[in-house]
């Protein structure tokens, strides 16, 4: 698998789609201020392998789409994090009811519970949720984003090692501007907050890093969901649009 060629494509295809484009990266701006819903409807198409980067059009469509991707998530992750913050529940009341505040081996094990569960989200979030959003996207059948021995299966197609290669490689390439963007807009925050005098001049600063990861949204959205698109067609599945067309690419839906 050539990670560095998926890439390269990914990135030309980000950029025809935004920078290139201003009108329809304005519209998929617009589309995550609707809370993200729009949008993520819009990297379904993305993820269907449609060349070129399809308009932003049809918006009822496109809203159908992101509630099914919302729906999608909250299924995989929400067990999870609702065992989580009964975990955490667990462990507060334990530290309130013990004396001096010491949670003993029940602490311990709750704790290693907590970790483990963080771990799962981070893991499902990694590694199954773009392969259960991939398989909605490409077979236009929502409970197929459930079919856990299919995405098994696609997944190994594609091969195990060169998957996870492909989405670290992926979390990366994304995290870390993220996490750099956020430890900035951090500082300047507590700039602000220990120097009243400039507070405005940090403020103003926050809000132009704000109104760029705007703007940044839908240039990595579709750089990530073309990136994906290209993993999966490793797997040699074609995509099937709602409609049930076939084919290598799709073109406009």
């Amino acid at each position: 698998m050539d990670y560095g060629d998926m890439m390269g494509d990914a990135w030309g295809y980000a950029k025809d789609c935004t920078l290139h484009n201003p009108v329809r990266w304005i519209q998929l701006v617009i589309g995550v201020l609707l809370l993200g819903i729009p949008f993520h409807g819009y990297l379904v198409r993305v993820y269907r392998g449609t060349t070129p980067a399809p308009e932003v059009n049809r918006w009822a469509r496109l809203c159908i789409d992101g509630c099914y991707v919302l729906l999608i998530t909250v299924v995989y992750l929400l067990p999870l994090i609702v065992a989580m913050l009964v975990i955490f529940a667990l462990v507060v009341f334990l530290a309130l009811i013990s004396p001096g505040g010491e949670l003993g081996i029940a602490g311990g094990i709750l704790g290693a519970a907590f970790n483990l569960l963080t771990f799962f989200v981070q893991v499902i979030a990694l590694v199954v949720l773009p392969a259960a959003t991939l398989r909605y996207a490409r077979t236009g059948i929502f409970s197929e984003a459930f079919n856990i021995p299919e995405l098994g299966a696609t997944i190994g197609r594609i091969g195990w090692i060169a998957y996870l290669v492909a989405v670290v490689l992926l979390a990366l390439l994304i995290g870390i501007p993220v996490m750099l963007l956020l430890f900035i807009a951090m500082f300047l925050a507590m700039a602000a907050f220990m120097m009243p005098a400039s507070g405005i001049a940090v403020l103003a600063i926050l809000g132009v890093l704000a109104l760029l990861a705007l703007l940044a949204i839908p240039l990595m959205g579709t750089f990530s969901a073309r990136y994906l698109a290209r993993v999966f067609d490793a797997a040699g599945d074609n995509p099937v649009t709602p409609a049930g067309q076939t084919g290598n690419a799709i073109n406009g839906s």
